[in-house]
């Protein structure tokens, strides 16, 4: 019995690095050990602030250019905006929004309810409430791989994790696939518990489904990666036979019977149509199921193609998720190839089971599965691909810690049988075609040269069947492995390589951070009615720092809602100069042609977001009972050409509310066409005191000082007006426009 508990231990263990450096640190001489206990501790703390640092610092800033969507722009809030509909107004759901159910009865409505009850409402408080979550599943990350294999791994794959740029991009807003990686972190953690305790397992089942039904539906792909590490349990003490599965979904169904009878069941209508709307509705049908072309484009591409390769249509939006993370996805590949090599290591497949750790089959799944369920589809944006990052940065950090490891000497001499092998070589083939295929594409897209996409997947699958047989067949001989001192410093030169790539991205956004949402947040609440009620594709985004209602509605349905402004009592609409505004125009003309346009705000300085007016053409009696602001009516005078009345009462106006910007904006363009420049200038340069990164300020300051150089034939205001307009062209380089008359002006 001892001999066999002893042998059990020894398989387990065989990658705890811990134990093997307690056991170094003890034969150290007293000095030494003092030294290596430091340089733990001073490691440690140099991986906490950075990810503490990175995190925390400027948290209501606006957020990086990271992708081509928007949604870092207009989707954060509007998981949370129930919290604050109950904090400001007693009610969950002021305006009976039942298609938005799974949003209001998430994760993040309890997480951000409660971050807004102790600390009020604001950009900074819901940011602060995904950053507690992000850093939190950092944490359990830590100790679930801590316990199974060792201090040095754990380190390594919360080092790639924490610096990575893409995961901390979205580790700071409110996306449902933060809580996500929350409840799969911490039921992880629960799952290397579970072989001992068996209310572990009731509680890993419970987490892992509320990432499901309280996070997003999309994260059903984790269960068979659940069910793996049961398997593996299970093989490593066959006393429990089928136990441990019993006890994970026991704990699973005690949260889905009661959400499948108090949330599912009465609007299942409404839950069924908005899963439908956003998986195919809106999308279509996976075209990536359409042919055998089109499932091998979408499979080995994974939506990358539409600039690397411009001989292929693009089945889904680019997204460059791998080459967002080039260090990170070649070590995890390679960590994977080794991982299904080692099934040749023995005869039997349960013998390899036993020598896996837990984290080892935890995170190869859950890349694998999650992979093969985000695949297909045709619109998979980068904040659902985040939910790849974790497990990815996890083998990239065993794959580092293995390398350093002793080789493994427990090899059986006997191979598997033919059908076992042949499975296992398909597995590394196809893994190791991707990882070819990618490395090329990502140097193709480096030096900006076009390639076909059959030539490189040929190539790649070429080269990966010859490197595939050949590692295989000389494995024994290739098992030796240089010095160790050789192996640390390739170690560290990758860490050092994926830590550099991503403060590239780091450090150019956190030293110029701007703050155009908090700022347009605020202003949007001075200018207008108490009463007033928003919707739109910004609408979400302009609410944190304000108390406007909210109706949460984005014009990109496939089929518009004709009752939308009768249900609703929709004021003001808030629509980029984009998709949704012209989608708004294409399902509702007759109230659009009739809006009115009150402000204009520049988000991230190159996206103008126009405020709408709507009440009083709508045919909702609330709506057109709408009141005018004060700002409204100044405005309204000055679309009547009214330019003393508009002038008495945006002064007004300025005088009530002296920390806005729309105010002294309008004051100024109200003087430039009274061909005033000198007042013009003044209240543009008090329009800056609120929003000093905006660049259309800068802009129009600098016209106005240039205007002011041939009004009064002074050179000194055009030496001004230069200034301003270079200020505008760093703030905003994309401008090429202002740019173009920045050089004709010189």
């Amino acid at each position: 019995m001892k001999s066999r508990n002893k042998k059990q231990n020894q398989q387990t263990t065989q990658y705890k690095n811990l134990a093997e450096e307690e056991s170094l640190s003890s034969k150290l001489p007293v000095n030494s050990r003092f030294s290596f206990r430091t340089s733990k501790t001073l490691l440690f703390l140099f991986i906490t602030g950075l990810i503490l640092t990175s995190r925390l610092l400027f948290l209501s800033a606006d957020p990086p250019y990271v992708s081509w969507s928007q949604d870092l722009l207009t989707d954060p809030f509007q998981y949370v905006s129930f919290a604050r509909s109950k904090i400001l107004w007693g009610q969950w759901d002021l305006f009976g929004q039942d298609l938005f159910l799974l949003w209001k009865n998430s994760a993040l409505t309890l997480f951000s309810f409660l971050s807004f009850k102790l600390l009020g409402i604001g950009r900074l408080q819901a940011n602060l409430t995904a950053v507690v979550l992000n850093i939190s599943s950092l944490f359990f990350l830590f100790l679930a791989l801590r316990k199974t294999n060792g201090y040095r791994a754990a380190v390594f794959s919360v080092l790639l994790l924490g610096a990575d740029f893409t995961f901390l991009a979205y580790g700071r807003e409110t996306f449902a696939e933060v809580s996500v990686i929350f409840f799969l972190s911490l039921g992880f953690y629960l799952l290397v518990h579970g072989s001992r305790k068996a209310l572990f397992l009731w509680l890993a089942g419970a987490l892992h489904m509320c990432s499901i039904l309280f996070g997003k539906m999309l994260a059903v792909f984790i269960l068979p990666a659940c069910l793996a590490v049961l398997f593996s349990i299970t093989v490593k003490e066959p006393r429990k036979r089928i136990l441990p599965v019993l006890h994970f979904l026991g704990g699973a169904s005690i949260i889905f019977l009661p959400w499948f009878v108090l949330v599912y069941n009465p609007a299942s209508r409404h839950i069924s149509g908005y899963l439908s709307e956003m998986s195919v509705g809106m999308y279509g049908l996976p075209e990536a199921l359409e042919s055998i072309n089109h499932f091998l484009l979408s499979f080995f591409s994974f939506g990358q193609v539409s600039k690397v390769f411009p001989d292929m249509p693009a089945l889904s939006i680019e997204t460059d998720f791998f080459y967002k993370l080039p260090v990170i996805f070649v070590i995890a590949f390679l960590f994977m190839i080794y991982w299904f090599s080692r099934f040749l290591g023995r005869r039997k497949i349960l013998d390899t089971f036993k020598s896996f750790s837990i984290p080892e089959v935890y995170s190869v799944f859950w890349f694998v599965f999650g992979f093969l369920v985000l695949m297909p589809w045709n619109y998979r944006p980068l904040r659902y691909q985040t939910l790849l990052i974790p497990p990815l940065a996890i083998m990239a950090g065993l794959g580092l810690d293995r390398f350093l490891s002793p080789d493994d000497k427990s090899k059986d001499k006997k191979l598997p049988n033919l059908f076992w092998i042949s499975s296992v070589f398909i597995c590394i083939l196809l893994i190791s075609t991707f990882l070819f295929f990618h490395v090329f594409s990502f140097v193709i897209k480096l030096t900006k040269n076009y390639g076909s996409f059959g030539n490189v997947l040929l190539v790649s699958f070429v080269l990966s069947l010859l490197s595939t047989v050949g590692i295989l067949a000389a494995r024994r001989r290739l098992s030796v492995r240089p010095p160790i001192k050789i192996r640390a410093c390739i170690v560290v030169f990758l860490i050092l390589c994926c830590l550099a790539v991503n403060l590239l991205f780091i450090l150019p956004w956190l030293s110029k951070p701007k703050f155009s949402l908090v700022n347009s947040s605020q202003d949007l609440g001075m200018i207008l009615n108490e009463d007033a009620v928003i919707s739109g594709s910004y609408a979400a985004t302009l609410s944190p720092n304000n108390q406007t209602k909210l109706v949460l509605h984005m014009f990109g349905a496939t089929k518009s809602d004709p009752l939308l402004f009768k249900k609703y009592p929709i004021t003001h609409l808030v629509l980029e100069r984009n998709g949704n505004r012209k989608r708004a125009y294409q399902d509702y003309p007759e109230i659009m042609q009739n809006a009115q346009v009150i402000a204009t705000y520049y988000i991230r300085d190159i996206m103008p977001v126009d405020i709408y007016r709507v009440a009083g053409g709508t045919g909702n009696s609330v709506t057109d009972a709408y009141r005018l602001s004060l700002f409204e009516r100044a405005d309204l005078a000055i679309k009547n050409k009214q330019l003393d009345s508009a002038t008495t009462l945006m002064a007004k106006f300025n005088r009530e509310n002296p920390n806005n910007l729309s105010g002294y904006l309008s004051l100024a363009k109200l003087y430039v066409e009274q061909k005033d420049y000198t007042k013009a200038s003044e209240y543009t340069l008090k329009a800056l005191q609120f929003d000093k990164m905006n660049f259309a300020l800068h802009e129009l300051l600098g016209w106005t000082y240039l205007q002011l150089s041939i009004q009064k034939k002074n050179d000194t205001y055009r030496t001004l007006g230069i200034r301003e307009w270079e200020i505008a062209t760093r703030i905003c380089p994309e401008n090429m426009q202002l740019r173009q008359a920045l050089d004709e002006i010189r």
